[in-house]
């Protein structure tokens, strides 16, 4: 049998949240918000927006601040949300275009812009007056070309500070560099160098180990709980011999 669009919209008045979404979705009708929780609608929203439902008459009972944060929001959402949206939390858990960024380039946070978003160099040159260049110096990796680029504008106390910077590099910008920053810098570096070349030897000589015990074991030299316990202590030994080297 099937039913009338006046009794499918009068069972839907008696359902709630996932049954009466899903059962407007069954019946082809336009959810209406007045049979919907706010939780639940905060939950779903991407959703109901692409079902068109209508969020005028409760836009204001929203929790935008966590929306924007743990829903991802379309950009056409964020447009026509523009100001209801908490700007700061878009611009830290949203991915925006560029073309996003410009559109709404008085509202968007440049701070967090400049060290959190996916910008190309383009982007920065046309916007560099825009930029938080303290941010940009501290928070993201910068090749050499794009300090170069930018020397007049970014900050070489935090360049100097959080950069990975190559000798020649150092040499040519040594009278913009802060050398006690570059000085803590560049031994965190080589100490982060050394841990990586003793993590890279740990696995090798372990691996050595292990087939070596394993083959010993194998000539009946060894017990199984003989070769656990061997494999556990040279692997103690050359733990403690890495981290010595470091």
């Amino acid at each position: 049998m099937t039913l009338n669009y006046d009794c499918c919209c009068f069972i839907a008045r008696y359902l709630n949240d996932s049954d009466y979404l899903n059962f407007c979705i069954a019946c082809n009708l336009k959810p209406d918000t007045n049979y919907l929780t706010i939780d639940f609608i905060e939950e779903n929203i991407m959703e109901l927006y692409e079902l068109n439902v209508d969020f005028k008459k409760i836009v204001n009972e929203l929790d935008w601040y966590i929306i924007c944060i743990f829903r991802k929001l379309s950009e056409e959402f964020l447009r026509e949300f523009k100001n209801y949206i908490h700007w700061q939390n878009v611009c830290m858990f949203q991915q925006l275009s560029e073309g996003f960024i410009k559109e709404f380039e008085n509202d968007v946070d440049w701070g967090i812009i400049s060290g959190n978003q996916k910008i190309s160099t383009e982007f920065v040159r046309e916007f560099k007056h825009r930029i938080k260049w303290r941010t940009m110096s501290q928070c993201r990796k910068l090749s050499e070309n794009f300090i170069r680029e930018f020397k007049d504008y970014v900050d070489w106390s935090y360049i100097s500070g959080y950069q990975h910077l190559s000798e020649r590099f150092i040499a040519e910008f040594q009278d913009r560099i802060d050398w006690q920053k570059i000085s803590k810098n560049e031994k965190i570096y080589r100490r982060c160098d050394n841990i990586d070349l003793c993590l890279g030897t740990f696995i090798s000589v372990l691996y050595l180990i292990m087939v070596i015990s394993w083959l010993t074991m194998s000539c009946n030299l060894y017990s199984p709980s003989d070769f656990v316990i061997s494999v556990c202590l040279l692997t103690v030994g050359v733990l403690i011999a890495a981290v010595g080297h470091s």
